[in-house]
């Protein structure tokens, strides 16, 4: 190696560069440069304009989202194998809301009838909520294959929508309550724009269709609203109606990306 320089960087650049007469092509998203690579004297001038060195050429600042990932899939374009979507289940069923359950019976038993069922719930929602968000770095980086876990996030702001919204359904609420609400289902909202602008920047195609399988969890976590606030049921069913909840939107958006890519 001679040398080596940075022409455009700041983006993701996936079209290969090329090489014809002694000029290399390159090109990003929104940019593209034409480098001469021979001696000076060599390259042909059939024009007046002045030439540009690659200092001339505007460098943007970059921060590599991808190491949200931890381990990029191989193949970014390509529908996950069904090995790859079990194991993704299991780990955001087990290793996210499990966890997160299991946290929050632990704090009950240590703070006692201090912690009410609404308060347990919103710390659950909470964990699951930043450990979806986070785990993917971190399992990723432990098992050396991509690990997506980011859809329980999808999955806990849609319960806590629903279930705010239930509750102002089902009891008398004041003004305050009304904007709560509110503000719940923007907050909603915000996290799937959010999902769908960090995954467009990563490529990430076919984990768009996280964002299509909420009607599959809805009727379960209707009858889970409907328990916690007219019936006052244990907490146990709560969580075994959000697992059956979970499995619902995560395989009714799996068996719609399947249908799309297969059909």
């Amino acid at each position: 190696m001679l040398a080596r320089v940075s022409v455009l960087s700041g983006e993701i650049c996936w079209t290969p560069p090329a090489l014809h007469r002694g000029r290399l092509f390159l090109r990003n998203p929104t940019r593209a440069a034409c480098l001469f690579l021979g001696k000076p004297e060599l390259r042909e001038s059939k024009s007046a304009a002045v030439s540009l060195t690659v200092a001339d050429i505007p460098q943007h600042e970059h921060w590599d989202f991808s190491q949200l990932l931890g381990v990029e899939p191989e193949y970014a374009f390509d529908v996950p194998s069904r090995e790859w979507l079990l194991m993704w289940y299991v780990a955001s069923l087990v290793g996210v809301l499990g966890v997160s359950g299991l946290l929050t019976f632990l704090v009950r038993l240590c703070v006692g009838r201090r912690m009410t069922l609404a308060r347990m719930r919103r710390m659950f929602w909470t964990l699951a909520f930043l450990l979806g968000a986070i785990a993917t770095t971190p399992l990723s980086l432990w098992r050396n294959e991509f690990v997506f876990t980011w859809p329980v996030a999808l999955f806990i702001s849609f319960q806590a929508t629903v279930y705010q919204i239930g509750r102002s359904k089902t009891q008398t609420t004041d003004r305050w309550q009304s904007w709560r609400s509110r503000a719940v289902a923007l907050g909603f909202v915000g996290v799937c724009l959010s999902y769908f602008l960090i995954c467009r920047r990563l490529s990430l195609v076919t984990e768009w269709v996280f964002l299509a399988g909420f009607v599959a969890a809805l009727p379960f976590l209707l009858l889970s609203a409907r328990l916690a606030y007219r019936h006052a049921k244990p907490i146990a069913w709560e969580l075994l109606l959000t697992a059956i909840a979970f499995s619902a939107y995560y395989w009714g958006s799996t068996a719609l990306l399947f249908f799309r890519y297969e059909v």
